[in-house]
């Protein structure tokens, strides 16, 4: 049996286990990480970390702190937050000393480990770590920023905004994060609409429907397209309500990630579209 190329040499792990969606923290991430820390450190630059790590982040290590052994239950017990700062810290250790070969060996072994045990960060040119977030759904949050620049809608920025801040989160905040994007649609809408109180499905049968009808009515598939994709949105604020807190309601459970990141996904989607229809609409009217 002939075997591929791209397949030559890799672990079985990484080629045939179901590795499933990136999980936020990994024991056996955080042993490999502590694995090329001993690696890169010996019992000098061990001692000089700690006091740079303490310093910085406030990390305790028990016994004697050159000794490689004494850094194992460090890596195995910290908090998330923790382990996740001193993956940057260290690189910038290794900066500050000017260790550049060091501090190259760390980021690359870093961006490695958690690619390789499906870790759910990314890792930038300084070895700050980022929620794994994928490109295209970054790119929509950006231009969703872009059509927000008008003072008009600067409350509608800032939650979404916070919607993009609760992402950075470690572990992220989906709900929130789903809450702060439903909020700045809801702002938007009621600039739009004034006599709207409250973002629901029947508001927008009520006014959003009529005015889609208005703008697109010259074109029968148009229409059609526009409506079903109206059907998309009233189904996406009821979702978006099972997760708001009610005064006398239970807080509703965090999310599934995936879940909220397509709720959020597809909100960002929103908040251009409607954005976009009322500035279509003063410019209109001016």
């Amino acid at each position: 049996m002939m075997i591929e190329v791209n397949k030559v040499g890799k672990p079985y792990s990484h080629l045939y286990v179901e590795r499933g969606k990136p999980a936020t923290d990994s024991a056996k991430a955080r042993r490999r990480v502590h694995g090329l820390f001993v690696a890169l450190f010996d019992y000098d630059g061990r001692d000089q970390v700690a006091k740079y790590l303490r310093l910085k982040c406030g990390l305790r290590v028990p016994g004697i702190i050159g000794y490689e052994s004494a850094w194992e239950p460090v890596f195995d017990n910290i908090t998330l937050e923790t382990f996740l700062d001193i993956i940057t810290y260290v690189h910038k250790f290794f900066t500050e000393s000017k260790l550049v070969d060091s501090a190259t060996r760390w980021r690359n072994g870093i961006i490695e480990i958690l690619k390789e045990e499906n870790v759910a960060y990314e890792i930038d040119a300084k070895c700050g770590v980022h929620p794994l977030v994928d490109q295209e759904f970054q790119h929509n949050i950006e231009t969703a920023i872009a059509g927000l620049g008008s003072p008009r809608y600067r409350n509608a920025l800032d939650l979404f905004l916070r919607m993009k801040g609760e992402l950075k989160n470690i572990p992220p905040d989906g709900k929130q994060a789903w809450r702060a994007i439903f909020a700045s649609l809801e702002c938007i809408f009621r600039l739009m609409f004034q006599n709207s109180q409250r973002l629901t499905s029947s508001e927008i049968r009520k006014h959003l429907r009529p005015l889609i009808r208005r703008s697109y009515g010259g074109d029968e598939a148009q229409l059609q397209a526009a409506e079903k994709l109206l059907d998309s949105f009233e189904d996406w604020v009821d979702a978006s309500h099972n997760y708001r807190h009610e005064p006398g309601h239970e807080e509703p459970a965090q999310p599934p990630f995936e879940l909220a990141v397509l709720a959020i996904s597809q909100g960002t989607s929103f908040v251009r579209f409607i954005a976009e229809l009322d500035q279509a609409i003063l410019a209109q009217a001016s």
